[in-house]
């Protein structure tokens, strides 16, 4: 009962984001790959918690410095792969001069491009810090909660972290009005969330999740 509970939140989430009646199988199948590794890093942490005794900011560190790993190596492997493609585009036999020249032709060709490349801006620094450090304590504080809870029950408040972001997102950027659709969709993802509060408390979902931590004596 509680995992079916699930169900009416997932749906609800989606009717409460819905805007548009197109369909891209490439974004949906981009949304799955996401989905999926975000369950998979909740069971994967809490297993790794539960192994190493860390938590909150150093679990944090921890993950820092696998992602920078990572990002390092695609960084370098993106790197090659441009020198590689421009190596293929001039030829072994034209030299910079030329490759120069080809560069400029191209501009010339398309001056938008080059008047947004020279106009954009990057954001103040201060909005730059501001959500370095919302990132950061983000997932401080998702760190500290998953070692009290089951994965089951931290992807559920996830779910509905982001309907109130939906929500929220929609007033402060003055978004359109929420259809019937939307509101439907808000509805029922409130109602599965109250679902599964009511089955999870009763015992309903205990079958098959990892038991929680005993707590340790004084």
């Amino acid at each position: 009962a509680t995992l079916s509970s699930l169900l009416p939140i997932a749906m609800g989430i989606g009717a409460a984001s819905w805007n548009s009646p197109t369909f891209e199988p490439i974004g949906f199948a981009a949304a799955l790959v996401s989905t999926t590794s975000q369950a998979g890093l909740n069971v994967v942490s809490k297993r790794v918690m539960r192994k190493t005794g860390i938590r909150g900011a150093e679990a944090q560190r921890a993950m820092v410095f696998v992602a920078l790993g990572i990002g390092l190596a695609m960084t370098g492997a993106n790197r090659i792969g441009g020198m590689m493609g421009e190596y293929d585009t001039a030829g072994p036999n034209d030299d910079d001069d030329t490759v120069a020249e080809e560069l400029q032709r191209q501009r010339r060709q398309s001056p938008t491009t080059t008047l947004h490349s020279a106009t954009a801006s990057h954001p103040p620094l201060w909005l730059t810090c501001l959500a370095v450090l919302a990132y950061h304590t983000e997932y401080i504080l998702s760190f500290s909660f998953v070692s009290l809870v089951e994965p089951i029950t931290y992807g559920t408040c996830d779910a509905l972290r982001r309907l109130l972001i939906i929500v929220v997102g929609n007033r402060m950027f003055r978004g359109d009005r929420f259809s019937k659709t939307n509101l439907g969709g808000i509805l029922m993802a409130l109602v599965g969330a109250l679902m599964y509060s009511i089955t999870s408390a009763g015992g309903g979902g205990g079958r098959g999740l990892l038991p929680l931590a005993k707590p340790r004596s004084i």
